[in-house]
């Protein structure tokens, strides 16, 4: 399975909308014009970290590949080659999640009662189990 390539916004924004300038790059969400219309006054928010634009005034949330699908009238995948040639990025694969070691299984170590005394390990069933 790969992961697609998403360019950053502001290198999409301003591929597709030349006027509009982004703001500067500031941790959390930032009020910029937005570049989907004509305004003077701030009615979107940009994020760098999580690369998404949102314009209250439009109703749209939108992160790279979604402008270029806007933009381009393409699915998904032909967008993210589309990002990959023209942003120079690549996909990469995803690893495989490592499976972690438990930390005690129930009858392979000994089990210490509050007192330091060994407690026997035991089975808990129901009564009518198995019948």
């Amino acid at each position: 399975m790969r992961t697609p390539y998403k360019p950053p916004i502001v290198a999409v924004l301003t591929r597709y909308y030349p006027h509009w300038q982004p703001p500067a790059q500031r941790g959390g969400w930032t009020k910029c014009l937005c570049p989907f219309h004509d305004e003077r006054t701030p009615s979107a928010s940009i994020n760098f970290e999580k690369n998404r634009v949102h314009c209250f005034a439009c109703d749209l949330s939108l992160d790279s590949i979604d402008v270029i699908q806007k933009e381009e009238g393409v699915k998904f995948i032909e967008a993210t080659r589309l990002a990959e040639s023209r942003f120079g990025g690549s996909s990469q694969a995803l690893s495989q999640p490592v499976r972690g070691e438990p930390s005690r299984t129930i009858h392979s170590q000994p089990r210490f009662g509050v007192r330091g005394r060994q407690v026997q390990t035991r089975l808990r069933f129901r009564a009518d189990h198995g019948t």
